[in-house]
C-alpha cells in the first residue's frame, strides 16, 4: 500500500481496538527519533494545520506561545488539546482533535519536552486518557 494512504479499520477485525494501540505505539515509536531531532535542531514540528511546537514553544493556527507562558496542556479523553497560558485565568486555546495529526505522538514529544524544562516554569500536563 503506498504511503499517504488511508485505511479504516473496523469490528469485523477481531480485537481492533488492540490492533489500534499496537499501530499508533509502532508509529510513535518509529517516528519519535525523527521529530525529536528536528526540535533539538530548531525546527517547526507540525501536528495538523493549528498545532506545531518548536524550541521556543507553541504554535496554535497564528498564536506563537512561548513555553515559559504555558500553564498548562490537558489532553482530552475526546482527543483535543487545551492550553492553559500563564497569567491569564480561564484563558484557553483549544485545537479540537479532527486537527490534529498523529494525537498520541504529540502528546509523547510535549512529555518529552516538558520533563526537560526547569521545575519552576514547567508546565502542567494532564492526560485524562
Amino acid at each position: 500500500m503506498p504511503c499517504g494512504q488511508r485505511v479504516k479499520l473496523n469490528t469485523a477485525i477481531e480485537d481492533v481496538e488492540r490492533l489500534g494501540q499496537v499501530i499508533q505505539s509502532q508509529v510513535c515509536r518509529h517516528l519519535l527519533p525523527e521529530v525529536m531531532r528536528a526540535y533539538r535542531a530548531g525546527e517547526t514540528v507540525p501536528f495538523g494545520a493549528r498545532i506545531a511546537l518548536n524550541a521556543q514553544g507553541l504554535v496554535c493556527g497564528r498564536q506563537a506561545l512561548p513555553w515559559d507562558q504555558v500553564s498548562e496542556i490537558l489532553f482530552s479523553r475526546a482527543g483535543d488539546v487545551w492550553i492553559g497560558q500563564r497569567g491569564r485565568k480561564g484563558a484557553r486555546q483549544v485545537i479540537m482533535h479532527p486537527e490534529i495529526a498523529n494525537y498520541p505522538l504529540l502528546k509523547t514529544v510535549i512529555a518529552r519536552i516538558v520533563d526537560r524544562q526547569p521545575s519552576d516554569r514547567q508546565p502542567l500536563v494532564h492526560d485524562q486518557g
